[in-house]
């Protein structure tokens, strides 16, 4: 076994750095040079909450929240120390006593906010941190600091208070259509219709969701294509009479294959969906060019026969999983499926699982006509025009909806509420969410085009964690 010796030259470099004396009970004191604050928390905030009376009048309460739960996250490189989730809307950050801990029991300092000057810091004092604040720790011999800006991170706006905006008061060719679907694919929205017997075809961008024009295909379009587009990745697909298609960017389309389907139902990123010609659900893999039979827990009877919405749900305790759902209606009522899809190769395949439904269970959704579901945030939210079958009674427009369980149940949100304006035919529109969580609606006969988005949706995401 290799010893290993500290060289004498090392100790000429280290004497200088350590200071000792002895003390009538011979204990050795051993002061160090290193400066740097090891931790920050805070455990108790005031905060003031705002709600509404039964009568609806505006008040307000103070409470202790407890702030231990967010964690101040300490980047020595930058000397930088702060929470990357901030605390809630009301949060007073005037008056905070926070525990600061320091390497080798460092002196904490706090300057100034109009000056240079620094203050001796006890761990009873309270600090204003409105703003960020700088605060020095020094070491032990008093011949070496460290400067530190600390954020104290507090939301300015409430997370679920929804706004709506409209980028475009009416545009008359989207005013014009028939029916309509909207597909969001790198940046724009893709607006498939039908007006009188011919396809349309009309984009924008989603930044400005104002600069719609029309695009000519190289393919004629059947006037019902609009309800047989689905998005795999990036790549467009229509089944357009009895040939699928597929396209890069909605414009030039090229045959893949012929196939007898009843309808192209959706696309998850790697596979296709469609219901057959005899009504069975069916899969492909390949892009389209053969098809196999899903396995499902009921019989086909209980498929949805239009307005198709697939959606994809990363499960997020496992990577690769994810949780399908299925909607769409029937004359009679809705029907709504769920699946888990594991993309591992040995994995078991699961089959659908239908959610049974009545207008009489508390948290069902209404049968709906154009009935319009998407995926915005973690949830699923839909809407759609007058009610069908049993639910005969709703209004068109009446109510959004939101399922926060993956299409087992649904809660009519009252956080999010039509545009106070909104106008539309109620057999022609169109729902979208984007890549930035915008809920996009596009209104048949009036040509509204209405943008919105969650506050907390729209929220910068920090690191919080780092790997080597």
């Amino acid at each position: 076994m290799k010893r290993r010796y500290l060289p004498l030259v090392s100790l000429f470099f280290i004497a200088p750095l350590l200071v000792s004396c002895l003390s009538n009970d011979d204990e050795e004191t051993i002061v160090y040079n290193d400066a740097a604050i090891t931790s920050f928390s805070i455990k108790t905030l005031k905060r003031v909450v705002h709600t509404k009376s039964k009568s609806g009048a505006d008040s307000s309460y103070v409470v202790n929240f407890p702030a231990s739960d967010y964690h101040f996250y300490i980047n020595q490189l930058t000397r930088e120390i702060y929470n990357p989730d901030s605390l809630p809307l009301g949060i007073d950050a005037s008056k905070v006593l926070a525990t600061i801990t320091t390497k080798n029991a460092g002196v904490l300092g706090v300057k100034n906010v109009a000056n240079d000057s620094v203050k001796f810091y006890k761990a009873t004092d309270s600090l204003d941190f409105v703003q960020p604040r700088q605060i020095v720790v020094y070491n032990q011999a008093g011949t070496a600091l460290a400067t530190y800006k600390i954020h104290v991170n507090v939301h300015r706006e409430a997370p679920d208070v929804f706004k709506w905006s409209q980028p475009v008061k009416q545009q008359s060719a989207l005013g014009a259509l028939t029916g309509m679907r909207v597909i969001v694919n790198n940046g724009r929205l893709y607006v498939f219709g039908t007006e009188g017997e011919h396809a349309k075809l009309y984009t924008a961008t989603t930044k400005s969701g104002a600069d719609w024009h029309e695009l000519s295909t190289n393919v004629p379009l059947s006037a019902q294509a609009w309800q047989n587009v689905a998005l795999m990745g990036h790549t467009f697909y229509v089944y357009n009479n009895g040939v699928l298609l597929s396209s890069a960017d909605a414009q030039n389309w090229q045959k893949v294959a012929n196939v007898a389907l009843k309808h192209l139902v959706g696309a998850t990123e790697n596979k296709l969906y469609a219901l057959s010609s005899k009504g069975q659900l069916v899969v492909s893999t390949n892009q389209g060019k053969s098809w196999t039979r899903e396995n499902l827990d009921k019989q086909e009877g209980q498929l949805p026969q239009k307005d198709f919405s697939l959606l994809v749900l990363p499960v997020k305790t496992n990577r690769g999983v994810n949780r399908l759902f299925l909607g769409g209606t029937t004359d009679k009522n809705n029907c709504l499926w769920s699946k888990i899809d594991d993309a591992a190769p040995n994995a078991e395949q699961q089959p659908w699982t239908f959610f049974s439904q009545r207008s009489a269970d508390r948290y069902a959704l209404p049968n709906m006509n154009h009935l319009q579901v998407v995926k915005n945030g973690d949830a699923l939210i839909a809407m759609g025009g007058a009610g069908m079958g049993e639910s005969s009674a709703v209004q068109p427009f009446a109510q959004f909806y939101r399922s926060i369980d993956g299409g087992l149940s649904w809660h009519q949100y009252g956080n999010l509420t039509f545009p106070k304006d909104f106008q539309s035919s109620a057999t022609s529109f169109a729902m979208a969410s984007d890549e930035n969580h915008y809920l996009w609606l596009i209104c048949g006969k009036t040509g509204q085009v209405w943008k919105g988005r969650f506050n907390e949706l729209g929220w910068k995401k920090v690191q919080k964690s780092f790997t080597e």
